[in-house]
């Protein structure tokens, strides 16, 4: 009987040194390739650069569903108010837009008087005064309407001259005035009161008796 287990023993063992043998050889393998691999230092690690680009930083990206003051995060968990746990904010991730310059109305807008003085727009009213757009008339309250006239002076008021103008090469007299004298030489005014009242003026202004406007004298002239 003894004699009998002998073999069986002997292939036991065998096999039990076999297993081993390849066990020892994988572990060898794996050792062999874990040296193999190459040796990095967890501190040289650079983590990659989030890009901003694509995100909008003015709006959270978690924030509280109750809305509770406080309830945002830059990661998701629970709103630190209330408990609940806080929701993702799509908004986060929508660039910000660039904001629009407008030109400013200083640049395009008149004048409220050209160089003569006209006004750009009036009252329809005839209220004394106007402005630069069609704006509530001060006075009134009606809405200014255009004057047409703001450009027409504008247009006819002559450039000044330059010192290579031959203005300035040419001798200069004052023009004669164009407002006449009240009274001629005989002494006869220019206008006089329809009447009768004394006195009179170069132009048809008011009587200084009666307050009615001065007429034509043509006796002036004689």
């Amino acid at each position: 009987m003894t004699t009998k287990l002998l073999p069986v023993s002997v292939l036991i063992l065998l096999s039990i040194l076999f297993v081993g043998c390849q066990n020892n050889e994988s572990a060898r393998i794996r050792e062999a390739a874990r040296e193999s691999l190459p040796v990095i230092d967890p501190n040289t690690i650079v983590a990659p650069s989030s890009s901003t680009a694509s995100v909008n930083s003015s709006v959270p990206h978690y924030q509280c569903p109750n809305n509770c003051v406080g309830g945002v995060s830059s990661t998701s968990g629970s709103c630190p108010v209330c408990g609940t746990d806080m929701v993702h904010n799509q908004a986060y991730h929508n660039p910000t837009p660039n904001p629009t310059v407008t030109p400013t109305s200083a640049a395009t807008s008149s004048t409220a008087q050209n160089t003569g003085g006209v006004f750009h727009y009036i009252c329809s009213n005839g209220c004394a005064g106007g402005a630069a757009s069609a704006t509530a008339c001060a006075t009134c309250g009606n809405t200014l309407v255009h004057n047409q006239a703001y450009h027409s002076q504008a247009a006819t008021t002559p450039a000044a001259p330059t010192l290579s103008s031959p203005v300035f090469n040419q001798a200069t007299t004052s023009p004669a005035s164009s407002t006449s004298a009240a009274q001629n030489a005989a002494g006869v005014y220019h206008y006089t009161c329809s009447n009768g009242c004394s006195g009179g003026a170069g132009s048809a202004i008011a009587c200084a008796t009666c307050g009615n406007t001065l007429v034509h004298n043509q006796a002036y002239h004689n």
